[in-house]
């Protein structure tokens, strides 16, 4: 799925670029390049190489190195007209925009207005979850390190929601969730965490989150194209979204969650997400602004949960042991990002795209792992070979299942008449009552309730719609083709007795 499974995929996503030797690995690596600039032909040819075999419209990515923004450029087309994309060009952040929900938080610890290890529910009164008991145990910090025990389900759904719901109507819902895991303990990648925690920085702020962040952080960073709403960006040219549908990237108008921003929902361009990578390598600051203080920041990308034996979150990030890479990635329905930090070197790479298709980019890993690509390309390192079988040949295979299944749909339509003389003259009906039952009712059955119980339908349908779509029509056709069978052997079986009697 689309977006039930990214904290898995964002592990997936670790775990390959480890294996492949990125990340720093080749810190040692006899070719170690680290200017960009001197790099800038090899970057653009792998760049432009996985946005072929990702299918990307257009990109942006930015490099730091050596305590400056190094590199920084746009690749493709930001929208039907073949508007060239440029650094300054909007992309929505995904779930990038949680590490600024974080550094909002931090801010406000660091001047008294939050304390982490309080109840959110101080903030927040109303804030609860169906076990009340639970509820008050919930922490500011728990919703941080996504230990809170609410389901990444849950926070998937929230994030599909009508784009009119308000923060406060997906908070009031949460009063229905039970808690899944113990608090403070089972890590569960939810987006209903930074909701909360979004509703939290307005609480102690006395701003909405919209305001608090153009104030406090993208204004000291001079973001001049970064915005909190699509309209604001559509403004500014922002760049049009993409769906992968049936592998091919169409425009998607993604409406604006305003529920959702402090989640998923932020805006900014390449430009301005080197600079505020570049605060990050500073330590909280940037050209005589301080966002927050060292301690802060280390506090903020400090390992915290175990998501695997490798890879922890910490606050709005993902970290390695020893916190010396931090990344996060983020998905919209149509957009996509990554962010990357490596100390020591102080190297730090965004990459912002206008496709969402994480069904299977990111598990083939190609475009996706642009950052680190790049990352081993300055290391003097050939990039991860990325895509085990290829984007392409995916989708071909994932389509020809497509294809198949609607034709056999049809063949089985066409074969209805011979179904129905087969039941008249068969001597063993109940092999065939038993084959309409498992092939009508118990398949469309664990289609429908299988998938609900990995995502809502909402969440399908909103991220994979073609799929999706598709897993309802062979269900509801299955459906009807299996009632006409069951009329056909209703009619038949009356017929027969009819004759028997005459």
């Amino acid at each position: 799925m689309s977006r039930c499974a990214i904290a898995c995929v964002l592990t997936l996503y670790t775990i390959l670029s480890l294996l492949l030797g990125t990340g720093g690995a080749g810190a040692q690596g006899s070719g170690r390049n680290l200017d960009p600039a001197a790099m800038a032909d090899a970057i653009d040819r792998y760049v432009a190489s996985e946005m072929r075999a990702a299918r990307i419209p257009g990109m942006a990515l930015g490099i730091i190195y050596d305590g400056r923004v190094a590199y920084v450029r746009g690749y493709g087309v930001a929208d039907g007209t073949g508007r060239p994309v440029t650094p300054q060009t909007p992309f929505a952040l995904g779930s990038v925009s949680k590490s600024f929900t974080a550094l909002a938080i931090m801010q406000l610890v660091e001047e008294g207005k939050i304390d982490l290890d309080a109840p959110a529910r101080t903030y927040l009164p109303a804030f609860r979850l169906a076990d009340p008991a639970v509820s008050e145990r919930v922490t500011v910090r728990h919703l941080l390190n996504q230990v809170s025990g609410i389901s990444t389900y849950a926070g998937e759904d929230a994030f599909a929601a009508d784009p009119r719901a308000t923060t406060n109507d997906l908070i009031a819902g949460m009063a229905t969730l039970a808690p899944r895991g113990r608090v403070g303990e089972t890590y569960q990648y939810s987006n209903l965490n930074y909701i909360v925690l979004g509703a939290i920085v307005e609480a102690a702020s006395g701003q909405t989150y919209g305001e608090y962040v153009r104030e406090r952080i993208y204004a000291p960073l001079g973001m001049t194209h970064s915005h909190v709403t699509y309209a604001d960006a559509q403004a500014d040219g922002m760049a049009d979204g993409h769906q992968s549908f049936f592998g091919f990237p169409l425009v998607k108008q993604e409406p604006f969650r305003a529920a959702s921003v402090a989640t998923g929902h932020l805006v900014s361009s390449a430009e301005d997400m080197s600079r505020y990578l570049l605060m990050w390598l500073n330590e909280g600051t940037l050209d005589g602004a301080t966002l927050i203080s060292p301690e802060g920041v280390r506090a903020l990308q400090t390992p915290a949960s175990r998501v695997t034996s490798y890879v922890s979150y910490a606050m709005g990030w993902y970290s390695n042991p020893d916190a010396s890479v931090v990344w996060h990635g983020g998905s919209t329905y149509a957009f996509h990002s990554s962010i990357k930090l490596l100390r020591g070197p102080d190297l730090g790479v965004v990459a912002l795209y206008n496709l969402s298709d994480d069904m299977v980019h990111s598990v083939l890993g190609e475009g996706w792992m642009i950052p680190d690509g790049v990352m081993s390309i300055l290391y003097g390192e050939a990039p991860p070979r990325t895509g085990f079988v290829g984007t392409g040949r995916v989708y071909w295979l994932l389509d020809a299942a497509a294809l198949l299944a609607v034709i056999g749909l049809a063949v089985a339509v066409v074969r209805l008449p011979r179904w129905r003389e087969a039941w008249r003259w068969s001597r063993r009906r109940w092999t065939m009552v038993a084959g309409l039952v498992a092939l009508h009712v118990l398949l469309p059955a664990a289609i429908l309730l299988g998938v609900q119980a990995r995502a809502s339908w909402r969440v399908v349908l909103a991220g994979v719609p073609d799929f999706g779509m598709l897993l309802l029509f062979v269900a509801a056709a299955l459906v009807v083709i299996g009632v006409a069978k069951a009329a056909m052997a209703a009619g038949a079986t009356g017929t027969q007795m009819n004759a028997d009697e005459r």
